[in-house]
C-alpha cells in the first residue's frame, strides 16, 4: 500500500479482478478488494481510531464508505438495512454510526429516534448521508442526529465531521 497525496476517489480494476484507490487531499491507498474484512487498514503503525457502524442499502455507497474508514484506521462493521443495523449496534456498541435515510425495513429518520431513547446507544453520536436534500436532512437531525451530510458529498470533509463526532460524544442517557 502506497501513501501520496492527491485528490481523487474511484475504482479500477486490476490485473487479479477489482482493485480500490482512493485518494484524499493527504493519502492515497491502493489495496485489492476484500469486502467482508473487518481489520483496520490505514498507515502503518497507525491503531484503530474508533468503531463505526455504517448503515447503507446501496452496495457500492457502503462498501466506498467502508473501504475509505478502513483506510483511514478506522474499525468498521456495516448494515444493510436500519434493522440489521440496530441489532449490529446493540451486539456491539459502536463510537459512531453512519446512517442512510431511504432504506427498507427501517429507515434513517426511525432508525435514529429508536437510538437516541435506548439507554446504552443513546449517548452515541450520528452521522446521517441523504441524497434527498436539506429538509430530510433537517428532519433526521430534529431527530436527534448529530450531523447530516448531502449525497455527494467531498470525503474530506466526510472524514472532518467523522473525527469531529467521535471526540464530542454526547452525555450518556440514564433511564
Amino acid at each position: 500500500m502506497a501513501w501520496h497525496s492527491k485528490t481523487i476517489v474511484g475504482h479500477k480494476k486490476g490485473a487479479n479482478g477489482p482493485l480500490l484507490v482512493l485518494r484524499t487531499k493527504s493519502k492515497t491507498a491502493v489495496r485489492d478488494e476484500g469486502f467482508e474484512s473487518r481489520d483496520s487498514v490505514g498507515p502503518p503503525g497507525k491503531a484503530s481510531s474508533g468503531k463505526i457502524l455504517i448503515i447503507e442499502d446501496n452496495l457500492d455507497s457502503r462498501d466506498l464508505l467502508s473501504k475509505l474508514l478502513r483506510l483511514s484506521g478506522y474499525d468498521v462493521t456495516v448494515a444493510p438495512d436500519g434493522e440489521t443495523g440496530y441489532v449490529a449496534a446493540i451486539g456491539n456498541t459502536p463510537d459512531l454510526i453512519i446512517t442512510d435515510i431511504n432504506m427498507p425495513k427501517i429507515d434513517g429518520i426511525e432508525f435514529v429516534k429508536r437510538v437516541r431513547v435506548d439507554r446504552v446507544l443513546g449517548s452515541v453520536p450520528i452521522m446521517v448521508v441523504t441524497a434527498y436534500g436539506p429538509a430530510v436532512a433537517h428532519e433526521a437531525q430534529q431527530a436527534g442526529a448529530d450531523a447530516a451530510l448531502d449525497k455527494p458529498f467531498d470525503f474530506d470533509s466526510f472524514l472532518h465531521t467523522v473525527r469531529s463526532l467521535l471526540t464530542s460524544r454526547r452525555p450518556r442517557q440514564v433511564t
